[in-house]
């Protein structure tokens, strides 16, 4: 048995460990007289450092083997997965929190959004007009009796509570990843979809466009979901050809400016670049609401389903 011990765990022999093994390693015995000998061969190997460290090293081999709680990979492993769940354990009600706001639609910040949460004496300050709904929260819950998020807040840092309102919308762009990303699903297992899109200007005078993809699942529901506003000025302004589509106005009289102008053809073309950006397959899309006839023959030259029929007997 320990000769095979040395032929699995034995590599090198002598003082550096640079020569080659044979004898009961590499090589089978074939001399056997005095083998049992008080110094015979296997008294001889068994005295050797690289046996007893073959032989140390089957042992622990065997031992991690039978019993792979105690193997250091796997204690490092339980270790690194103990604080995972913690640190998953202290953002849950944090997240819990934010998405709360979001399904009730309740805006998250109030005059204060930063500060100790835990010290109640700006809650009763009468300068302090509101901390915001996030912040109210998240003492509700404390007060509930939510031990995990009150331990959180106690024992961590000040950089790192994870309720400051940078944070916030990092938690709000995830949960907007996650619903785009299941709406994606449902629509590319419906396979086929039309698409809603209109382009207008908000009360900071920035045009922007909405798009929202229509498609119908396999119990015949229709479904209509908004998927993004698209800044129009940023997404064609923004890229390397600046002075595509600029033309000059006059400001004043002896001043001429450029004004950006968006057309039919780079309103199309932002559609386009959504629905590969979103990873639709252009050919699925069979419909979409007619905003200008540019707009859809640029719409047109990038899809190669069943939507050519249709525009073409709309545009008729």
């Amino acid at each position: 048995m320990g000769m095979n011990k040395c032929i699995l765990f034995a590599n090198k022999g002598g003082k550096d460990k640079n020569i080659d093994l044979k004898s009961l390693v590499t090589v089978p015995l074939t001399k056997f007289a005095k083998i049992l000998a008080k110094d015979g061969i296997l008294s001889r190997h068994n005295q050797h450092i690289y046996h007893l460290n073959a032989v140390s090293t089957s042992n622990d081999f065997l031992i991690c083997y039978k019993n792979p709680e105690k193997d250091i990979i796997n204690l490092v492993n339980t270790s690194r997965m103990k604080q995972v769940t913690e640190n998953r354990l202290r953002l849950k009600p944090i997240i819990e929190t934010v998405v709360l706001c979001g399904r009730q639609n309740i805006p998250l910040r109030g005059h204060r959004d930063q500060g100790d949460l835990l010290s109640f004496k700006n809650h009763h300050n009468p300068l302090v007009v509101n901390e915001g709904n996030f912040r109210e929260l998240l003492r509700f819950r404390i007060s509930a009796g939510d031990k995990i998020l009150e331990n959180h807040l106690q024992t961590t840092t000040s950089k790192a509570t994870y309720i400051s309102h940078t944070t916030q919308e990092d938690i709000i762009s995830c949960c907007k990843d996650e619903i785009i990303f299941n709406i994606l699903e449902n629509v590319k297992v419906s396979k086929y979809y039309s698409i809603i899109f209109d382009e207008t200007t908000d009360v900071s005078h920035t045009s922007q466009m909405s798009l929202i993809l229509r498609n119908v699942d396999s119990e015949n529901k229709v479904y209509e979901r908004f998927i993004s506003f698209i800044d129009c000025h940023s997404h064609v302004y923004g890229k390397t050809n600046v002075n595509v589509g600029l033309e000059n106005i006059e400001d004043e009289p002896g001043h001429n400016i450029l004004e950006p102008k968006l057309s039919g053809e780079l309103l199309g073309n932002i559609v386009i670049d959504k629905l590969k950006e979103i990873t639709l397959d252009l050919d699925n899309c069979i419909g979409t609401v007619p905003l200008c006839v540019t707009l859809q023959k640029t719409i047109l030259q990038h899809l190669r389903g069943s939507i050519p029929s249709i525009f073409a007997f709309q545009l008729t």
